[in-house]
């Protein structure tokens, strides 16, 4: 909306100036038959001296009153002027055209539409001025002219200059709106910007938070594990703390990268084979075919992880249980790899086919695999499992192959 002060200050100055128009007009129409001794008016000039008069200071009133009639009042009475004018000479006469522009710039300065008009109307003023000026100096007496075309400089000028204070103000008006627009934008983006910075540096300190649980709960089970003299209980209890680890490495992977729910998965699987510390453990023949940038979000990334853990975990008990036979397991080898936009994590291990597990997860009783049986369902996919002999009869390979269809975020944070 416009400032008050600015309408009440637009109203004061059309009122004077029109005022001062009307004022002039009137007494020039008046004076004209008496000083060139006939008369040129269909009207009587004191009819028209009496309606400049009226007209003017009802213009004096508009200026000095601020009120929504009476800027509706300077329009209507600037039209009807015109009306008057261009009854007593012609509709091409420039002061009639301009009392007619004038009404329609106020018009349009008071929030009527198509402010493109005045322009339109401004074109037109100055050609009405050229023909009327060309009209004079060929019929009018020289003697004449300079009266007439005195009178038309005046009144054009004070008209020319209200219609100018409109445009101007108009103009000034735009750029005020257009100023306070620039200056909302940039506060309210100052404030979203400030805001998400706020919420950014929140979830990191949640994520910050919940590592720290974590390696709390993993330093109380080292401790519970050292009291431990059941070999099976102190099993289960390294089993329950690995895992805790991983879930704890994914938020400090998030808090460290400051992404807030992705997780790069190259390095993190990387971090996953340095923290198993299990006797006997042998760290796999790791290669991943995927870029260092390559992101999974957090649904995906904690069940991933849980799942390689528990695959090696369960191998290297394997690998000891035939270590103990004398039988020298290889490492396990473990490939990550893009199939047609499919993640397919798959490992080998190499071991002796009494201690091989059964392939048909209905089959499997036992806890643990049954736990990274429910980690797939988790994912959306299935552990595949598949047995390849090697030249002896007592050893085979073991394949796993998990593919992963839930990965939703790839590419660079």
């Amino acid at each position: 909306m416009q400032n008050q002060r600015q309408i009440e200050s637009r109203q004061r100055t059309v009122g004077l100036v029109s005022s001062f128009a009307s004022f002039t007009t009137g007494l020039l129409v008046f004076l004209y038959p008496f000083y060139f001794q006939t008369r040129n008016s269909r009207l009587p000039p004191t009819f028209y001296l009496t309606f400049s008069i009226i007209s003017g200071l009802i213009f004096l009133f508009t200026a000095l009153r601020s009120h929504p009639y009476t800027r509706k009042m300077q329009v209507v009475l600037l039209w009807l002027t015109g009306v008057f004018v261009s009854f007593e000479s012609s509709p091409g006469n420039i002061s009639s055209f301009l009392f007619l522009a004038a009404g329609l710039g106020l018009s349009i300065e008071y929030d009527l539409p198509r402010f493109s008009r005045l322009s339109i109307a401004g074109v037109l003023g100055i050609v009405y001025l050229v023909t009327s000026a060309t009209s004079f100096a060929i019929k009018v007496p020289l003697t004449a002219l300079g009266i007439v075309m005195t009178g038309h400089i005046m009144f054009g000028a004070g008209i020319g200059f209200l219609l100018l204070y409109l445009w101007k103000q108009r103009v000034n008006r735009y750029r005020s709106h257009t100023d306070s627009l620039i200056d909302l934008v940039s506060e309210r983006t100052n404030e979203l910007e400030t805001l998400l910075q706020e919420r950014t540096e929140l979830i990191k300190e949640i994520h910050h938070r919940v590592k720290n649980n974590m390696q709390l709960t993993s330093s109380l089970l080292r401790l519970t594990m050292n009291d431990a003299l059941d070999p099976h209980a102190l099993h289960v209890l390294t089993r329950i703390r690995g895992r805790v680890d991983v879930m704890g490495l994914v938020h400090h992977r998030i808090y460290k990268a400051g992404r807030l729910s992705r997780v790069a998965l190259k390095p993190y699987l990387a971090d996953i084979v340095v923290l198993i510390d299990l006797p006997g453990y042998t760290r796999p023949e790791l290669q991943v075919n995927l870029a260092e940038d390559y992101l999974i979000d957090l649904d995906t990334a904690v069940p991933f992880g849980l799942v390689v853990h528990d695959l090696i975990v369960e191998t290297t008990q394997r690998a000891n249980d035939a270590a103990r036979t004398g039988f020298r397991p290889r490492p396990l080898r473990i490939l990550l790899e893009l199939r047609a936009e499919t993640l397919v994590f798959r490992m080998e291990e190499h071991t002796l086919k009494q201690l091989a597990p059964p392939l048909d997860p209905e089959k499997s009783l036992k806890t643990e695999l049954q736990i990274i049986y429910g980690l797939c369902d988790q994912l959306s996919t299935r552990l595949s499992m598949q047995a390849i002999d090697d030249a002896t009869a007592e050893e085979t390979r073991i394949s796993y192959e998990i593919p992963i269809h839930t990965v939703r975020s790839s590419g660079a944070a």
